[in-house]
C-alpha cells in the first residue's frame, strides 16, 4: 500500500515536472497548479511520516497523520480510497466473535460513525453560513 502511495506521488510530481504549459496559459493557473502539487506531495509525506511514528511508545504520528490529510484534502482520490478501507477493516473487526477483537471493532465503529456524522454536520453549517 505504501508503495502504492509512493508511486502516486510519484506520478503527480512527474506530470507537473514534464508537463507542457500552452502559450495562451496563464501564469496564475500555474502558480495554482504547482502549489496544489506542492500541497500534496507534502501532505503524503507527512502522511506517511506519520504512520511510522504512530507505533512509538507515545503515538507522536498522529498529529502528522492529520496534518498531511488536511493538505491532501478530502477530495482526493486515494484518500477516499484509504477512507472506505478504513471503514470496511472496523466492520470486518466488528463482526468478530472474539472477546477482545469484536467489542473493541464495534467501539471503534461507533466512534468513527460519530466522527463521520460530526463532519457532515460541520460542513453542512458552514455551506449553510457562506
Amino acid at each position: 500500500m505504501i508503495k502504492r502511495i509512493l508511486d502516486i506521488i510519484v506520478a503527480r510530481v512527474t506530470h507537473w515536472l514534464l508537463h507542457e504549459p500552452d502559450p495562451a496559459e496563464q501564469s496564475g493557473e500555474t502558480v495554482r497548479s504547482f502549489s496544489r502539487t506542492f500541497r500534496v506531495v507534502i501532505g503524503w509525506m507527512l502522511f506517511v511520516l506519520g504512520i511510522f511514528l504512530f507505533w512509538l511508545p507515545l503515538p507522536l504520528g498522529i498529529p502528522f497523520m492529520l496534518l498531511g490529510a488536511a493538505l491532501i484534502g478530502r477530495r482526493d482520490r486515494t484518500m477516499r480510497r484509504i477512507g472506505v478501507m478504513v471503514k470496511l477493516f472496523l466492520r470486518r473487526w466488528a463482526r468478530l466473535p472474539l472477546p477482545v477483537i469484536g467489542p473493541t471493532g464495534r467501539r471503534l465503529l461507533s466512534m468513527q460513525r460519530d466522527v463521520s456524522r460530526e463532519l457532515r454536520r460541520w460542513r453542512w453549517r458552514q455551506t449553510k453560513v457562506k
